[in-house]
């Protein structure tokens, strides 16, 4: 896993994540149990629960975007999720509860655009 992240203020933090996996062991598993796989895992890592989840576009490509909500901690976190190939591309906003939908975490998730 390749992360990149940079903590904002109010307690944000705005994270770029990508993995790499074997050449043609991406075509072989089911994609949306993969999913919810790496979902459950986030839930699991970030005590939270899933608030919302629904597919989601970047450009062509499918993918899954997901609200998890951690209320004993008071925290969001709003994630997508791409598969490209045999890479795994996540990027994802944390702040305070609320703040998902603000204009500064839209932009940063809304920032990016896949190159092939």
């Amino acid at each position: 896993m390749h992360l990149i992240s940079n903590d904002g203020p109010n307690s944000t933090a705005y994270i770029l994540a990508y993995n790499d996996y074997p050449s043609g062991s991406i075509a072989k598993l089911d994609r949306e149990k993969t999913y919810s796989d790496i979902i459950n895992g986030l839930v699991d890592s970030l005590k939270g629960m899933v608030r919302s989840n629904v597919e989601h576009k970047l450009g062509e490509v499918a993918g899954r975007e997901y609200v998890l909500i951690n209320k004993t901690d008071k925290f969001v976190s709003r994630t997508r999720c791409y598969f490209v190939g045999d890479r795994l591309y996540q990027i994802m906003y944390m702040g305070p509860i609320g703040t998902e939908n603000d204009k500064e975490a839209l932009h940063f998730l809304d920032s990016f655009r896949l190159l092939r």
